[in-house]
């Protein structure tokens, strides 16, 4: 979304996805004409599972500091 404060003034598209667009002005996302993601949501991505290795990093990271 290009109408929001923080993405005005609007001169180069490219700069403003880049430097100003936020994730959360995103709601889809296609990839070599494939929607990966539709209103905000991976479609690609199992969110338990990714949810599970992230918390099973943390512990490894946690167990390696003194």
């Amino acid at each position: 979304q290009t109408d929001k404060a923080h993405a005005q003034p609007l001169f180069h598209v490219e700069s403003q996805l880049v430097y100003a667009i936020k994730a959360s002005d995103v709601s889809d996302v296609f990839v070599n004409g494939r929607q990966v993601v539709r209103g905000g949501a991976p479609l690609t991505l199992n969110h338990t599972e990714v949810l599970a290795k992230a918390k099973a990093y943390r512990q490894a990271i946690l167990r390696s500091l003194p």
